[in-house]
C-alpha cells in the first residue's frame, strides 16, 4: 500500500511537528459565545402554572417565582435535560429529554409518567377531560387517560408525522404538525380528521386560544385564526413583520404572538391588526414566552429574563439570582478577514472582530437559532439554519430552516431560501449549493434564483455536504453517500468501501485530489478516484467519532468527540492535538495569524506564528528587501528578494502549519536582486509564507491565494 512506503518519514515528521507544537503552541479559550449578555445568570426554558412562574437553567435547575420577583430553587426529575414546561392541567407537567414527570407541589417532588412512551421525542403536549395527549416527532400523537401511568398510540387518521402543537378548544383537540398542517378530533383522539382549510402553511409550530378565537402559529406564513374551533382559517397578520412565530399568551382580551426574529406583537381584535411591543427588550430574538396574572414574561435566546406589567409597553430585566457560568456548543465557524463566525446549535450566530476576545450576536433576521454552517462567495456570507425548537413558554414552538445572506458582514440577515429541515450548505465559486429536505438546490446568483440539483439522488434527507470545484459529496439518511463531479447535474452512489450507509458521514475534506470522510463510528476513509471506491487510513491510528475534518495545505485535522487530532501524513498515523481542550470539538477553520476550533465550551485559538517558528527555527531577520506581486492571488505570483550579501540560500513556501508544500530555490545567491514565480494552481486556497533562509538569518512574506 502507499502509506507503508512512506511510513518511517511521514512519521518522523509528524512526532517532530508535535514535539515542537506542544513546546511553542498554546490553546486559549476565547471569551464566547456565551449564552447570555448576562454573563453569570441565564434561563433556557421557561414556562407557568397556575399559580407560579416556573424556568430552567442551563444545567437544568429549575426556579419558580409567584411574582418573578423573588425566586426559590426547588427539586428537579433526576438527572433528565428539560425540554418545556406544559401547564394545561391541574398538575405542572416537566417535558425531559426521553420522557415525563409531573409535580403536584411546585417541584417539591416529581412523579414518572413515561410508561409506554419512554425514549420518545416528545414535541407537544396537552390536557383535556381528564386525558392526557403527547405529540412526537415521526410517531404521532399517544395518550395517557391515567394522569401518565399508561401511553398509548392514538392515530387514527393521522399520519406518523411530527406533531409540533397541540391544543384543547372546548370537546375539540387540535393537532399541528410539521409537513401534514391541522388535525383536529372530537371523540379525545379516537379519531382525527384534516382540519387545515384556508391554511397555506404545512408546518404549524403553537396554538393559542382566547375566547372562541384559536390562533395558529406557522413557520412560513404567519398566524391565521379560527373560531370555529379549526373547521377553517383565515390569515390574521396585518401588522406582524415576521413570518414565523412560536407561541401565543393572553392576558384579558389581548392576545399576545411571540415571533422567532422580530419580538412580540400584541392584537386586541383577534389578530385583525397586530403592534409590536418590544421597548426594553434588548433582542428581537426570542427563546420563551408566557403570562401569569396579567404579567408577561420574554425568554430572549441568549437566556436573558424580562417582564412586563403593562402589556408588553415596557420590559425590565429579571435577574433570578443564581450563578452558572455556561459557555455553548460551536458546531460551525468561519473566519474571513477580521471576522470570525461561530455558528450554535441554540442560540444563532455570533461574530467576533477580535480574534474571539468579545463576541456579539449576529442573528437579525435569522429566524432559527440552530446554525448548520456557513459559507462565502466573494464579500457575501451565508448561513445554513436547521430546525430548532424553542422549547420553554407555551408549548414547543420552532423554526424551520432555511439559507440567510448577508451583505454587511452578518449586521444582518435576509432569507434566500426557505425549507422545513435541516439545510446544509457549500459554496464553489459563484455556485452557493443547498442541501435541504431530500433535494439538493443550486443558485449562481447569491441566492436570487435556485434550481434542482438533485438527478440521481435517492430521495433521503441530506444531512452532510462538501464543495470542492465541481466535485459535490452528500450522506443522506437511510442512502449513504452520492456524488456529483459536474455541479450537481448528475448524482451516483458512492457508497463501496464505506460502513453501513445508516453510519453518518458528518465531514468530507481534500487534500490535492483525495477526499477524505469521517465517519461516526468508523474512523476515517480516503478515496483518490473521487468516490468510485473507499478505503479506512491505517487501522490502531485513526480518532472516532468524527465531527469535523479540515485540510489545511498538506495537514488534516479532525474534530471528534474525544478530542483535536492532526495527521501530516495523509491520515496515515494520527496524535493528539490540542493539550488542555475540551473534548468535543465541533468545528475547524483558521485565520491569518490563528487556527480556530469550535468546542462544546466556545470558541478556542492558537497562533500560528508559533508553527512558523516552530519549523523554521530561527528568528534573526535577513535585513533584506522582500516582497511577492501580485499579493493576493488566484494562481501565480512573482517574489523578489534583494540580499544584502552572498551564500547559500534555501527559498521555500509553507502553509500556516510550517508544512512545506514547495521548494523554489536552494544554492547559492549572489547579492542583490532576484526573482522566483511560484505557481500555486495545484494548492487550496488560504494563507501562505514564502520562507527566506541564508546563514542561520530568515525573512518571511506572508502570501495570499485567493479564486
Amino acid at each position: 500500500m502507499r502509506y507503508q512506503n512512506r511510513f518511517f518519514i511521514a512519521f518522523f515528521t509528524f512526532l517532530s511537528f508535535s514535539a515542537a507544537c506542544k513546546a511553542d503552541g498554546q490553546w486559549v479559550q476565547t471569551n464566547g459565545p456565551r449564552l447570555s449578555t448576562h454573563p453569570n445568570r441565564t434561563v433556557s426554558v421557561l414556562g407557568v402554572s397556575q399559580n407560579n412562574v416556573f424556568l430552567a437553567t442551563p444545567n437544568d435547575s429549575i426556579f419558580f417565582s409567584h411574582d418573578g420577583i423573588t425566586w426559590s430553587k426547588t427539586a428537579k426529575p433526576l438527572n433528565y435535560q428539560i425540554r418545556f414546561f406544559d401547564t394545561s392541567s391541574t398538575n405542572l407537567f416537566v417535558i425531559v429529554n426521553g420522557g415525563i414527570f409531573f409535580t403536584t407541589d411546585d417541584g417539591a417532588s416529581w412523579t414518572a409518567a413515561s410508561n409506554g412512551i419512554l425514549g420518545l421525542d416528545i414535541r407537544s403536549f396537552a390536557a383535556t377531560g381528564g386525558n392526557l395527549f403527547a405529540g412526537t416527532a415521526n410517531g404521532g400523537i399517544y395518550l395517557s387517560t391515567n394522569n401518565g401511568a399508561n401511553w398509548t398510540l392514538s392515530n387514527a387518521g393521522i399520519p406518523n408525522s411530527t406533531v409540533q402543537s397541540l391544543a384543547a378548544i372546548g370537546t375539540t383537540l387540535l393537532a399541528g404538525t410539521q409537513y401534514g398542517g391541522v388535525f383536529s378530533s372530537t371523540d379525545d383522539g379516537a379519531h382525527w380528521n384534516a382540519a387545515s382549510k384556508g391554511l397555506t402553511s404545512i408546518g404549524v409550530t403553537a396554538f393559542g386560544i382566547n375566547g372562541s378565537t384559536v390562533f395558529a402559529a406557522t413557520v412560513d406564513k404567519g398566524v391565521f385564526v379560527s373560531t370555529d374551533q379549526g373547521a377553517n382559517w383565515t390569515s390574521a397578520n396585518g401588522g406582524l413583520t415576521s413570518n414565523a412565530a412560536f407561541g401565543f399568551a393572553t392576558s384579558g382580551a389581548n392576545t399576545f404572538a411571540a415571533t422567532n426574529s422580530a419580538g412580540i406583537f400584541l392584537t386586541t381584535n383577534n389578530g385583525t391588526a397586530w403592534t409590536a411591543v418590544n421597548n426594553g427588550l434588548p433582542t428581537t430574538i426570542l427563546g420563551g414566552f408566557a403570562a401569569l396574572n396579567g404579567t408577561l414574561f420574554a425568554l430572549t435566546a441568549n437566556g436573558a429574563l424580562f417582564s412586563s406589567a403593562n402589556n408588553g409597553s415596557n420590559w425590565t430585566s429579571i435577574d433570578v439570582g443564581y450563578d452558572v457560568s455556561k459557555y455553548l456548543t460551536v458546531p460551525a465557524l468561519l473566519a474571513t478577514g477580521n471576522d470570525l463566525f461561530a455558528g450554535t446549535s441554540t442560540n444563532g450566530a455570533f461574530r467576533s472582530t477580535d480574534n474571539g476576545d468579545s463576541w456579539t450576536a449576529a442573528n437579525k433576521g435569522i429566524e432559527s437559532a440552530n446554525i448548520t454552517g456557513f459559507a462565502k462567495i466573494g464579500t457575501n456570507i451565508f448561513v445554513g439554519t436547521g430546525y430548532a425548537s424553542n422549547d420553554s413558554g407555551g408549548g414547543n414552538a420552532s423554526a424551520a430552516g432555511g439559507v440567510y445572506l448577508s451583505t454587511n458582514n452578518g449586521d444582518s440577515w435576509e432569507k434566500v431560501y426557505a425549507g422545513y429541515s435541516a439545510a446544509y450548505i457549500g459554496a464553489s465559486g459563484s455556485n452557493l449549493f443547498v442541501g435541504i429536505d431530500s433535494s439538493v438546490f443550486l443558485s449562481t446568483n447569491d441566492g436570487t434564483n435556485w434550481i434542482p440539483a438533485n438527478t440521481g439522488l435517492p430521495g433521503a434527507n441530506v444531512f452532510t455536504l462538501a464543495v470542492n470545484g465541481t466535485s459535490l459529496f452528500v450522506w443522506t439518511y437511510y442512502g449513504g453517500v452520492y456524488v456529483s463531479t459536474n455541479d450537481g447535474t448528475q448524482w451516483a452512489p458512492a457508497q463501496i468501501g464505506l460502513p453501513d450507509q445508516s453510519n453518518r458521514i458528518g465531514s468530507f475534506a481534500w487534500i490535492g485530489s483525495t477526499v477524505f470522510a469521517g465517519t461516526g463510528g468508523n474512523g476515517v476513509y480516503y478515496s483518490t478516484n473521487t468516490g468510485a471506491s473507499w478505503l479506512p487510513v491505517p487501522q490502531g491510528s485513526t480518532p472516532n467519532g468524527i465531527q469535523s475534518l479540515k485540510a489545511i495545505g498538506t495537514t488534516l485535522f479532525a474534530g471528534t468527540a474525544g478530542g483535536l487530532f492532526l495527521s501530516n501524513n495523509s491520515g496515515t498515523s494520527w496524535g493528539p492535538f490540542g493539550s488542555g481542550l475540551p473534548n468535543y470539538i465541533g468545528s475547524i477553520d483558521y485565520g491569518d495569524t490563528n487556527l480556530f476550533v469550535g468546542t462544546s465550551e466556545g470558541v478556542w485559538r492558537t497562533e500560528v506564528t508559533s508553527f512558523l517558528s516552530a519549523v523554521s527555527g530561527h528568528s534573526q531577520s535577513l535585513n533584506g528587501a522582500a516582497q511577492a506581486y501580485p499579493n493576493p492571488f488566484p494562481d501565480k505570483t512573482t517574489i523578489n528578494i534583494s540580499l544584502p550579501e552572498s551564500g547559500v540560500a534555501e527559498i521555500t513556501i509553507v502553509n500556516i502549519l510550517g508544512n512545506t508544500i514547495a521548494r523554489l530555490f536552494d544554492g547559492e545567491l549572489q547579492l542583490g536582486q532576484h526573482s522566483f514565480s511560484w505557481d500555486a494552481s495545484n494548492v487550496a486556497p488560504g494563507n501562505y509564507w514564502c520562507i527566506v533562509r541564508m546563514g542561520g538569518r530568515t525573512e518571511r512574506i506572508a502570501l495570499s491565494v485567493q479564486r
